[in-house]
């Protein structure tokens, strides 16, 4: 553990830091889970090259903070690729220089060694790419989840973890363990129509701590040779995305033109009056 201190004792109450604002706190863990396909390691990458060049793209203004990116999915050559062609896309002349390592053992079996680069590289905000191989053991088991955030809360960092969603489609991991843990909890859902060179993804706030559920946030790729763009998009303008938002997300969607009536927003929500009046 850590040095004791004591509470209450501050002239000013403590303000929150982010790492990317409003989207990744700086000294907590946030979750990411999605089907496989959902661009999600490739939001992870393009969350990192905002941090790493403190590059403020559209509504995300990031703190600026040297990136590790712990990776048991894919290789550097494949990550390479997908950087130079994000790097391409927010025209960016000078490299990144996100350290990247390609891991093979759960990372609380080598935290002495990931706590000496975070140390030694002076490393800000760590990405894991994907919990499953992080962990290597049974995800719906309580002792997992503690070991994995007792490690990674070792290295004094905030964190964005990516993960893919449970069987049965019930949820990030099919326990309430991961939830529980993690301070802030994403879901992505993506859309692309069959050979085209766009691709929208959905981001819905599933869970948060000490800061409010945001709404819905959307993000188009735009793919093409030697680069790829991606760019803001408004989830209510997709209606595909609609049965994945909660009754609480299409109402904030629907009153953020004004005041509406009960009537009004039962309708645009799909939901029934009592519903909306609660």
């Amino acid at each position: 553990g850590e040095e004791v201190k004591a509470l209450g004792g501050s002239t000013t109450i403590p303000e929150l830091e982010w790492q990317l604002a409003p989207l990744l706190l700086a000294h907590d863990p946030t979750l990411l889970y999605a089907d496989g396909g959902s661009l999600k390691s490739m939001l992870a990458l393009y969350f990192s090259i905002l941090i790493q060049r403190k590059v403020s793209s559209d509504r995300l203004p990031p703190k600026q903070g040297n990136v590790l990116y712990l990776d048991w999915e894919t290789s550097w050559a494949t990550q390479e690729r997908r950087m130079l062609r994000l790097q391409a896309g927010l025209e960016l002349i000078e490299r990144s220089d996100i350290l990247y390592r390609r891991c093979y053992l759960p990372v609380a079996d080598e935290i002495t060694e990931l706590q000496k680069i975070v140390l030694e590289r002076k490393i800000d905000y760590v990405v894991i790419d994907s919990l499953s191989g992080a962990c290597a053991s049974d995800l719906e088991s309580q002792e997992t989840a503690a070991r994995f955030f007792a490690a990674l809360a070792s290295l004094r960092v905030g964190s964005l973890v990516v993960t893919h969603v449970a069987k049965a489609n019930t949820g990030a991991f099919g326990s309430a363990y991961w939830k529980n843990y993690a301070r802030s909890l994403y879901e992505a859902k993506a859309t692309s129509e069959t050979e085209s060179s766009t691709a929208t993804v959905a981001l819905f706030h599933r869970k948060a701590n000490d800061i409010p559920l945001l709404a819905p946030m959307g993000f188009e790729f735009h793919f093409a040779p030697g680069t790829i763009q991606v760019k803001s998009r408004a989830v209510r303008q997709l209606a595909e995305f609609a049965s994945d938002m909660t009754v609480k997300d299409r109402l904030r969607i629907a009153l953020n033109k004004g005041t509406l009536s009960v009537e009004v927003l039962a309708e645009k929500t799909e939901s029934s009056k009592v519903t909306v009046r609660t």
